[in-house]
């Protein structure tokens, strides 16, 4: 599962308030006692004396007096010597009444009456003769005579012929939803055939649509004659002429769906969608392009560097065969260590590993300078391109502004590349970290425990993306259900990762339809789930705050790169509405 890479800001502008509230009463506390230790130092106190107050006298008290008692007050009834409970008399009862309670009532008055014989009813049967069966009389229809009360069919209707309607045999898992596109009659003429039917999913797939026919590579593809430019809006939003030629994996995708109805919100449902693959097999891993640069500038000190350097040289051999690489060091301006990409070979690997030795932390940061340096790369559709920064995210030279950069690059990259970070510590500035992976595509992580946890976590985060399955994904629902999904920018798919969405409908919306999109190397591949929130296992609060987090994070985005007030203005409404605490708030 992808990490989610934000944190919450539990305090905010109210924290810094208690805090700045704290420290001045502090020096105002500080600033009484020097006085007070100043001026009382000379002061002296004459001794008075205090005459004592009299003191009253104790109250006299009778004398303790003990006595023997006859009989134990305790014990109600019965006589000690003898034993006979109706000589005993307690305390205050009648030797008399006693007696009277203690004598045994008369037995006439207490024993029934004895049953006879002919006063029975029933029939006697032997306890060893078999059971009786009830006897099936079958059902027993009501006979009723139905009085006409509005005539709504004339009688010389009734005499006309009954016309028989012919029975339409049912299919097995028939889809609700059809494509726009008709893949398999455009290609090969004809009405499409019968595919077999896959095997049953396991519980992790919720039931997605029948399974469509694979596409070949070469040809185009045509809007089926029965779909018209209105139908293909209205179902995802998009254009007739934006249709593409992609290959269905609905059968090498499997999915989760959650739901969560909270009361007081008119039906109103919250679900988390889940997204991996089925098996090795089921979607291979393509070869990728991936670079890491590294932050050489003075704020990052020697003793981190040092476990950063380490940390490099032990995870490029651990490369996959068919990938290709690069390594960059930047302070004041990016250096590569080769002009382009290198395949992962011993030659390569031993001139990466000289070239990160020559690291040294001196210069300045010019972080926007570095990433659009990116750019200057050869770019091949087919591989994903990966970038793994590694900072402490910040920049004292060039554009310093992190909403400008986040801006900047997010609309140059435009998710072409999908940006990766690590901060190497605690004081790192995690906003610019977090919202400029979050926008290309990738996220973040930061060290806040010790330098030597540096390389860990560096490997921790190279191993969730060293086998990517689908780039330049995107997520789309259909516009009848009126979903709203996050997060957006959708992440890519890797095989050791789970792509994790979060939804809401409005009230009283229970099916919904969801199409992913990807590129695995060179095919163009997409999957429809639909799914029905009514039937979905049930979740708990957690997913309705979850969206909440998602689409807050959203709009942060969206924010940082085309800031405008109506995006602020979602914020603070989300914020009230959840409950929730904008991040980053001070920097936007």
């Amino acid at each position: 599962m992808a990490p989610y890479p934000f944190r919450d800001e539990r305090f905010g502008e109210r924290g810094n308030r208690h805090l700045a509230a704290v420290a001045l009463a502090f020096v105002f506390s500080l600033v009484v006692h020097l006085v007070l230790m100043i001026t009382i130092s000379d002061w002296r106190l004459d001794a008075v004396e205090l005459s004592a107050a009299a003191e009253p006298a104790p109250a006299a008290r009778p004398p303790l007096r003990v006595e023997r008692l006859p009989l134990d007050p305790e014990r109600a009834l019965g006589n000690p010597a003898t034993g006979d409970p109706r000589e005993g008399a307690g305390v205050g009862i009648p030797r008399e009444q006693v007696s009277e309670l203690a004598r045994l009532p008369d037995p006439a008055l207490i024993t029934p009456p004895a049953r006879r014989l002919e006063t029975l009813a029933g029939t006697l049967v032997s306890d060893r003769a078999p059971p009786r069966q009830p006897t099936a009389l079958g059902w027993q229809p009501r006979q009723q005579i139905v009085a006409i009360v509005d005539r709504v069919v004339k009688d010389d209707l009734a005499t006309l012929p009954r016309r028989e309607i012919p029975r339409i045999e049912r299919v097995a898992r028939a889809p609700d939803f059809v494509p726009a596109v008709d893949a398999t009659r455009d290609r090969f003429g004809g009405e499409a055939e019968t595919q077999a039917q896959p095997d049953a999913a396991p519980a992790f797939r919720d039931e997605a649509l029948a399974a469509r026919e694979t596409v070949p590579e070469a040809g185009d593809i045509a809007l089926d004659d029965a779909a018209t430019a209105d139908a293909a809006i209205n179902r995802f939003g998009e254009e007739p002429g934006e249709v593409t030629d992609y290959f269905a994996v609905d059968s090498r995708l499997m999915a989760r769906v959650e739901t969560f109805a909270p009361e007081g919100e008119g039906g109103r449902h919250y679900f988390r969608l889940q997204v991996a693959r089925r098996g090795e097999q089921e979607l291979p891993v393509v070869p990728k392009d991936i670079i890491f640069l590294q932050d050489s500038s003075r704020s990052l000190a020697e003793e981190r560097l040092y476990f950063c350097r380490q940390a490099l040289k032990a995870l490029l051999p651990r490369l996959n065969p068919d990938d290709r690489f690069n390594v960059v060091k930047f302070s004041g301006a990016a250096e590569f260590c080769f002009p382009g990409w290198s395949p992962v070979q011993p030659a390569a690997l031993e001139a990466a590993a000289a070239f990160i030795d020559t690291m040294r932390s001196e210069g300045e940061t010019d972080l926007f300078a570095s990433v659009r340096a990116l750019q200057t790369l050869p770019r091949d559709p087919a591989r994903p391109l990966i970038a793994v920064v590694i900072t402490d995210g910040r920049a004292t030279a060039g554009l310093t502004e992190s909403t400008e950069i986040i801006g900047a690059f997010t609309r140059i990259n435009d998710g072409a590349c999908s940006v990766f970070a690590l901060g190497t510590h605690g004081r790192a500035n995690a906003y610019l970290l977090d919202l400029l992976t979050f926008c290309n595509r990738g996220a973040s992580a930061i060290v806040t425990s010790g330098r030597w946890d540096i390389p860990g976590r560096i490997e921790e985060l190279a191993a969730g993306i060293s086998r990517p399955v689908l780039g330049n994904v995107s997520i789309a629902t259909d516009l009848a259900s009126q979903a709203d999904l996050h997060p957006l920018p959708s992440a890519n798919l890797y095989a050791d990762r789970t792509l994790e969405y979060y939804g809401s409908t409005p009230p009283g919306v229970t099916n919904v339809v969801v199409h992913v999109r990807g590129e695995g190397g060179e095919a163009k591949c997409d999957v429809i789930f639909r799914f029905d929130l009514a039937s979905a296992p049930g979740g708990d609060e957690s997913i309705r705050l979850d969206w909440a987090r998602r689409k807050m994070h959203s709009l942060i985005g969206a924010h940082a790169r085309e800031p405008s007030q109506a995006l602020l203005d979602a914020m603070r409404e989300l914020s009230r509405q959840y409950r929730l605490p904008i991040p980053y708030r001070d920097q936007l």
